[in-house]
């Protein structure tokens, strides 16, 4: 059997199809700037290499994020720039290229994520870009294209204007912050009622065994926020919780009691079918412990799910940021202070979530 010969169809496809498709990826990830368009495996990996860098806190990892979906989105613009200007190269790169996307989608799909972020924050869920590269991956297999004379000189000039462009886009402006009143329960049949402020503080010593900061209240929040928020919760264990910038975006009024005793916060989604499972199986009908949820608003509200913990106290975070956050997040305090944290699948794992909620 003679081998297939190369067609104008399948020239299409790789340099010209598989480019816009990858091109149309970059130009939204440059316009929106926020590392929650990294698919969640990509962001993991990054968070490795920052580490190893001794780049792995809050504000670093912040940096070093933004500089890393630079590079990636230059590095789109040059492969693209490459598939459309050299024709001996155009299949050899898309089959590759296509390759390891559906590997990130699956694993995307399979943790259940409601956003992959490769077409903006309101793109298509990652099913459906899954299939859109799995489609053009399989056509790039079937069809050879035209071998035809490329040109180096405007490989070359097409990538390194695509990265005068990635690195050239200013970072994005701060956001004025407004208030944000406590949110009431998802569909929840026992309404919340907002605790009454605390008190200003005072100058008489606190009850022994509670902690100072008790006293306290709770740090108002800044006049900007910032365009993201990654939290590194690790990080958080052994440190008050007011301390964290996070914490203190967190709409009041604050319980008057989170610093005294034993709580559990836990970061969630109303759209999220995970946490929706961990609330289900550790805090209803009866909470274990005092327990604050405190909703990330970048939920979709057509899909929220409602609340079975009628004992929790209910707040969220302020909208406008991109909440770069993988829900659900649990938190034990002890008089203010972070004992402990699950996140991700870890939080989903009912014997961790039981010996956290013993502060084991």
């Amino acid at each position: 059997m003679s081998e297939r010969q190369g067609t104008w169809v399948g020239s299409l496809l790789v340099r010209l199809v598989v480019p816009a498709w990858l091109l149309t990826g970059a130009a939204i990830k440059l316009q929106e700037r926020s590392p929650m368009l990294l698919p969640s495996p990509v962001r993991d990996a990054l968070k490795g290499v920052a580490n190893a860098m001794g780049r792995g806190s809050e504000a670093d990892f912040a940096a070093f994020l933004d500089v890393a979906l630079r590079v990636i989105v230059s590095g789109e613009f040059a492969l693209a720039a490459a598939m459309i200007t050299l024709p001996a190269l155009s299949r050899r790169i898309a089959i590759p290229l296509l390759s390891l996307f559906v590997l990130i989608l699956l694993t995307v799909v399979a943790r259940g994520e409601a956003s992959c972020g490769c077409f903006g924050s309101k793109g298509p869920p990652p099913w459906a870009v899954l299939v859109g590269d799995a489609i053009l991956l399989g056509l790039c297999l079937w069809m050879k294209p035209v071998v035809t004379r490329g040109s180096v000189g405007g490989c070359i000039a097409l990538a390194a204007m695509g990265t005068a462009v990635a690195f050239g886009v200013p970072p994005k402006s701060t956001i004025a912050t407004a208030p944000v009143a406590p949110p009431a329960p998802a569909r929840s049949s026992t309404p919340i009622v907002p605790e009454t402020p605390a008190a200003p503080p005072t100058t008489t010593q606190p009850p022994a065994g509670a902690s100072a900061a008790s006293t306290l209240a709770w740090p108002s929040a800044p006049a900007a926020l910032q365009p993201y928020y990654l939290p590194q919760f690790e990080q958080w264990v052994g440190t008050r919780l007011r301390d964290q910038p996070v914490a203190v975006l967190i709409s009041g009024p604050i319980p008057s009691d989170l610093e005294k005793g034993r709580w559990i916060v836990m970061f969630f989604r109303e759209d999220c079918e995970h946490c929706h499972a961990v609330l289900d199986r550790h805090f209803s009908p009866k909470v274990p412990l005092p327990t604050l949820l405190v909703s990330v608003p970048d939920a979709d509200p057509a899909a929220s799910l409602p609340n079975p913990c009628s004992e929790c106290q209910l707040r969220t975070l302020p909208k406008g940021p991109d909440w770069v956050i993988g829900t659900p997040v649990l938190l034990s305090l002890q008089d203010g202070v972070v004992k402990g944290v699950l996140s991700g699948t870890e939080a989903e794992d009912p014997e961790r979530v039981e010996a956290l909620l013993a502060f084991r």
